[in-house]
């Protein structure tokens, strides 16, 4: 039976839930090209079709069926969500408290629920409320989906994963609360350097209130006094901090047996103390053997973040240490565009188009953190690093400034590494 949903729902989403159905592996990588087209589109990219038609060229004609007709989609989307948002879903949900959270404005949305900034009433504290609006989302894998997110979070107890404070239902609709953490993702922080040399992610000017929106994307509402923090375009040992942060939540899930499949720049927040928080384990999944098979996961990620194996619905721990590693490339050159891709099964690595080297992009990156990138990126899982304990060794070594296990030979610096790993991988 199909799954049913109400024009409500669709006017959020801008496209009708599509049930399940047997797809071949290349619908399942045109499914992740059309989502992240559309979010790119929903961004304020206006050139996002085109682009997506000239990066991968192997999938034309199928996408040029397909985008113009959700370009078209996604205008009239546009126009219709911020008149249900505004005039429907915000002052029916924000009205009335939901039990003791009086909910205050819209912070995030995206495909697993809407986050909002909410007043627990019982201590007066600020809270983040993450809902799933069961009245108006009536698709069974999407309810079940979100309920394993708030199991998975609330079976995890790590200083640098947000805590699940609350859960439950309530008329309609399924939540759970965690902490409003007083910072910024680092997809904001690229974007940010991207424009200015230093972002200031912190002030001593901790209360003066500020937006989601503002120039650094902290929300700034409690009364600490912070020093000052900042990043430049050239904070190299800072990015091997954030990354070696990320190293010991990735640890610690792995040890438990889970993947996260969904380490990316905007899952990462860096508050105003410089500690790292991870806040979404929507896609997490048990590695129920060494390697997770095609019959045990689904096509699931952001498409810049995923391992090759991914698209071969081959996974395993080494594929959250590569998006990690696409994170440290991001910080490192402020390359945050994808590449044209042949990610099927039935090519090779060899045919795989290849990165730029990080210091033919960003000659100031230090050679050593340039290995780091290298080994963490590689396409090949053999040939990445093993562990997040051993990534963890590296960067740490990196940032006392001591030698590292990984090298790359200096005749190959200026090439692709991966055209250096293929070649090297047939002698």
């Amino acid at each position: 039976m199909k799954d049913e949903f109400d024009s409500s729902y669709g006017q959020l989403q801008g496209l009708p839930y599509r049930p399940i159905e047997a797809r071949t592996d290349q619908r399942e990588l045109l499914d992740v090209l059309l989502s992240e087209c559309i979010d790119r589109y929903r961004n304020g990219d206006t050139q996002a079709i085109e682009n997506c038609l000239k990066r991968h060229p192997n999938l034309e004609t199928e996408l040029r069926e397909l985008l113009p007709l959700i370009g078209m989609m996604e205008s009239f989307k546009h126009q219709r969500e911020a008149e249900v948002f505004r005039n429907v879903i915000v002052p029916e949900l924000t009205s009335t408290p939901i039990k003791h959270y009086q909910l205050t404005r819209e912070i995030g949305r995206g495909g697993m629920g809407i986050v909002f900034e909410a007043i627990d009433l019982r201590s007066g504290k600020g809270v983040a409320f993450k809902l799933l609006p069961n009245r108006y989302v009536k698709s069974s894998r999407d309810k079940h989906r979100f309920r394993e997110e708030i199991n998975t979070a609330r079976s995890l107890a790590h200083p640098h994963i947000v805590p699940i404070l609350d859960a439950g239902e309530h008329e309609g609709l399924t939540y759970y609360v965690m902490p409003l953490i007083d910072g910024i993702d680092l997809d904001k922080i690229i974007r940010q350097l991207q424009q200015n040399e230093e972002v200031i992610f912190a002030s001593p000017h901790g209360n003066e209130s500020r937006s989601t929106s503002d120039t650094t994307g902290i929300n700034t509402n409690s009364s600490l006094t912070t020093p000052t923090r900042a990043l430049t375009r050239h904070s190299f040992r800072k990015f091997a901090s954030i990354a070696y942060q990320v190293t010991r939540v990735l640890h610690y899930i792995h040890a438990r047996s889970l993947i996260h499949r969904d380490i990316k720049s905007s899952n990462i927040l860096l508050d105003c103390y410089g500690k790292v928080w991870d806040a979404d384990f929507g896609l997490a999944q048990p590695l129920v053997s060494d390697l997770l098979d095609a019959e045990q996961t689904d096509l699931a990620g952001t498409y810049r973040y995923m391992a090759p194996e991914q698209f071969q619905r081959k996974i395993d721990s080494r594929s959250d240490l590569y998006g990690l590693g696409i994170v440290l490339y991001e910080l490192a050159t402020l390359d945050s565009k994808d590449r044209p891709s042949t990610l099927f099964p039935s090519h090779s690595l060899e045919e795989k188009p290849k990165l730029p080297a990080p210091r033919s992009l960003n000659s100031k990156i230090p050679r050593d953190f340039e290995a780091i990138v290298v080994k963490a990126c590689e396409d090949d899982p053999s040939r990445r690093y093993q562990t997040a304990v051993e990534l963890a060794d590296d960067l740490q070594r990196f940032i006392k400034g001591l030698p590292i296990q990984s090298r790359i030979p200096t005749t190959v610096r200026k090439k692709s590494w991966l055209s250096w790993f293929s070649k090297s991988s047939k002698k």
